[in-house]
């Protein structure tokens, strides 16, 4: 329900909202028959429809409405109506002792150190009554010791009443009834080490809690300052707290003895019962004197101010690029009404972060837990390493209170490794050059080891390097010469490679190429070049039949060597002699095959060499 002002829920007319629990919300309400004021406690719609919170709600309103005690807000009733449960108490209305402290800090005037020993002697002495009817509180914090000035009950010696309020968060040390979901549940600041750590509970637990309650209000400081949930952890079960007199050298030794106490690590060193602990605050309140009327009057218009907290779970998130990762931020009420939050980030790109709708209604005493996701891109112009951010809760009705948390997100290293051959197939002769390109699309320098291998003993590679370094987005090209011998004779011939492209802490890359290698003179060359010398012969053998070149027609004969351009093709000579008669034969060839030479100068072109005869032939007759 929202504010729920002039709704009847049983007996009761609802007036205003005075502030909301770990379950629900507290209505200031007044009965209609007999016009009598009270708090309302209404359970969250979300929980309503749930059986496990249902039965809950019950137990713990039947578990709280069996005290009866002086220090112990006081359960009228309980039931359900409209499909609402709901719990009537006792309503207190001025505030807390953290409303006290507030007002008083805001004031400049501390409170007074009698006042304070009283304060939480009351608070002892409501949960001895409580322990010895079974159960535990859980949740001991400022917050939920509400005070009044006598209209309530007994007043203390200092003026007030104490009355220990909430025991939602409880369960019966008999019975096992475990909280919601087996969390252990409590407020960071202010929770025993047994509880931090999920162990069994009994009163001494409460007891350490209550050491850090008076250790605040006679010193204004924490024992621990807690940046996150997990530092808050630590503390409690690990770090022994700073003596107060440390803090504030004039207090009595005998109250630093009282808080040390309370608040030792194991539990069988802390006081056994909370009787025992109010007893001794109770002499040392005697010892200290009366509280002057100056002292114990409130500060000026006890109200119900604001107060926010933000906690983070850790100090440091890991996040690797493209990643998201859940930060949980708890926000924390220590104020008396519900506050509208909203939730900024500073330190990384606002593009980054995805925050829950806003505002974020959070009530007092119910620290509330939100997911904040942060993806960092897989981008080469993310640096890996540390950033400091910031989350900050501000109260969007009254903006000056906030709360911040500080931590570091640790940008983890990528890698978008890329390797490839320009291009593949390579052709020449005698060979050609390659080009192996890297490609560094992640954040982090990357050293590439590189190898060539060739599939033949005649194929040669050669690189500049064996290893290169590619910076952050950047592209490198290596050139891959490679060499074969020439071939004078055949067809083409494929010659393959691979290169070897390992990067550091990455997949090596095997990239397959090859050289495509043509001869210098093709076997169509050779045959043109057969086929011009044959027509060279038959050419030279008709000039000679029709006597060109010599004017007395005596034939000469003449011999033609056809040399070919391969040393695998043999050197021809073929001689011609014409007839010298009246009538004209045809021409005899005769053909005589030379030795093939073992050792020859590589030839350039076919070559026609006219040999002249050595001896004159007779004349005719």
């Amino acid at each position: 329900m929202n504010d729920g002002t002039g709704q009847v829920i049983g007996n009761y007319r609802i007036e205003a909202l005075l502030g909301s629990g770990g379950m629900g919300q507290v209505f200031r309400a007044t009965h209609v028959h007999l016009n009598r004021p009270a708090a309302v406690k209404v359970l969250h719609p979300q929980y309503a429809a749930d059986p496990t919170f249902q039965a809950r709600f019950l137990q713990e309103a039947r578990a709280a409405s069996a005290l009866r005690h002086p220090n112990i807000v006081e359960i009228i009733d309980f039931g359900q109506a409209d499909g609402r449960f709901y719990l009537v108490m006792e309503l207190v209305s001025e505030g807390s002792v953290r409303t006290l402290l507030q007002q008083r800090a805001g004031a400049g005037t501390p409170l007074a150190l009698p006042l304070g020993v009283d304060l939480v002697r009351q608070a002892a002495d409501g949960l001895a009554y409580a322990h010895g009817q079974g159960m535990v509180h859980r949740d001991m914090k400022p917050d939920n010791l509400l005070i009044s000035r006598g209209s309530n009950g007994p007043v203390g010696p200092s003026g007030y009443n104490v009355k220990l309020t909430d025991f939602g968060l409880a369960r019966l040390a008999e019975g096992g009834v475990a909280t919601a979901h087996g969390a252990t549940m409590g407020t960071p600041a202010y929770m025993s080490p047994e509880q931090c750590q999920a162990l069994e509970l009994d009163g001494r637990s409460d007891i350490y809690s209550l050491g850090v309650v008076l250790y605040e209000v006679t010193t204004g400081y924490l024992p621990f300052e807690t940046k996150s949930l997990s530092d808050a952890v630590y503390k409690h079960v690990y770090t022994e707290p700073p003596p107060p007199r440390q803090v504030k050298p004039d207090l009595p030794p005998r109250l630093e003895e009282i808080i040390l106490r309370c608040l030792k690590k194991a539990p069988a060193e802390r006081y056994q019962t909370a009787q025992a602990l109010a007893d001794d605050l109770r002499a040392l309140y005697q010892s200290l004197g009366p509280v002057s009327p100056l002292e114990a009057a409130p500060a000026t218009q006890m109200g119900r101010p604001e107060g926010i907290q933000v906690l983070l779970d850790r100090e440091q998130y890991a996040i690797g690029p493209g990643t998201p990762a859940q930060l949980r931020v708890t926000l924390a009420n220590v104020g008396q009404m519900p506050v509208p939050v909203d939730l900024t980030v500073d330190g990384v790109p606002a593009e980054w972060v995805m925050l829950p709708p806003m505002p974020l209604q959070v009530a007092p005493g119910a620290p509330q837990t939100v997911p904040v996701q942060i993806v960092v891109p897989r981008d080469a112009g993310v640096a890996t390493g540390a950033r400091p951010f910031t989350i900050t809760g501000r109260s969007r009705t009254n903006p000056p209170h906030m709360s911040t948390a500080n931590a570091s997100l640790n940008v983890q290293a990528f890698n978008m490794d890329e390797a490839r051959l320009e291009p593949s197939t390579l052709v020449g002769r005698g060979g050609g050059t390659a080009n192996l390109v890297l490609k560094n699309g992640g954040n982090t320098p990357v050293t590439w080891n590189i190898q060539a291998t060739g599939g033949s003993p005649e194929l040669g590679l050669e690189l500049p390097s064996s290893s290169v370094v590619v910076e952050p987005g950047a592209t490198k090209t290596i050139p891959l010469r490679v060499r074969a011998p020439r071939r004078w004779s055949g067809g083409t011939k494929t010659l393959p490679y691979s290169v070897q492209a390992a990067p550091a802490g990455g997949q090596a890359f095997t990239l397959a190429g090859e050289l495509s290698q043509p001869v210098v003179a093709p076997v169509w060359g050779l045959a043109l070049g057969a086929v011009l010398a044959v027509g060279l012969i038959g050419g030279g053998a008709a000039y000679a039949f029709l006597g060109g070149g010599n004017d007395n027609g005596n034939a000469t004969p003449t011999t033609v060597a056809i040399v070919a351009t391969s040393t695998s093709a043999p050197l021809v000579t073929a001689t011609f002699t014409p007839e010298p008669t009246a009538t004209i034969p045809e021409p005899t060839a005769t053909v005589t095959e030379a030795p093939t030479p073992t050792s020859a100068p590589e030839p350039t072109a076919t070559e026609v060499v006219v040999v002249p005869p050595t001896e004159t032939p007779p004349p005719p007759p």
